[in-house]
């Protein structure tokens, strides 16, 4: 008896990506050397669009297949709520799993709740451009403590502490740790 092959499935999500800057999309300098490679064997789409200009609504409305109006996951209260293609998945006998450094895996938003398993990447000191930096572990052990009132503060807190201690790259590896 044959039994078909369920394929497999990689689907790779680049938060604010461009593709004119990639090479598997034609650009000129070799950027994406791995993308290339893997695009040679993929299915890859010239005319894709995403359903709004930040991460959540587009993540939501590409799992979903809804529009943000219609599943609602507009701002960072939202929790997605509606079935995703992961449940889908999940309900043909797939395994799944993700791994993220950002939304995609967070189950803070509903979006990664239908995977098997989650696993979020964390950028740790030693991934800095410029490693020992004590203003930014400081920055970083007020955060932990939870001793903002909100985002916008812990911006404000860690732009003063960089100023007063004169700390030239402490700028460029908070902007790497966010971003």
């Amino acid at each position: 008896v044959y039994e078909a092959v369920k394929p497999n499935i990689v689907m790779l999500l680049l938060d604010a990506t461009r593709a004119d800057h990639l090479s598997c999309y034609g650009y000129e300098r070799p950027t994406t050397p791995f993308l290339e490679q893997l695009a040679e064997d993929s299915v890859v789409y010239d005319r894709a669009y995403s359903q709004s200009i930040w991460t959540l609504p587009s993540y939501s409305s590409l799992f979903t297949g809804k529009y943000p109006s219609e599943h609602e996951a507009v701002d960072w209260n939202s929790t997605v709520t509606d079935p995703t293609f992961v449940d889908k998945l999940n309900q043909k006998g797939y395994s799944t799993h993700t791994i993220s450094a950002h939304l995609g895996g967070s189950d803070g938003f509903g979006i990664a709740n239908a995977f098997d398993t989650r696993e979020e990447i964390k950028i740790n000191s030693r991934d800095f451009l410029f490693p020992d930096d004590p203003v930014f572990e400081e920055i970083e052990e007020r955060r932990k403590a939870n001793t903002y009132d909100s985002r916008a503060q812990r911006y404000i807190t860690a732009a003063q502490l960089v100023i007063q201690k004169r700390s030239l790259k402490s700028i460029p590896n908070f902007l790497y740790h966010q971003y």
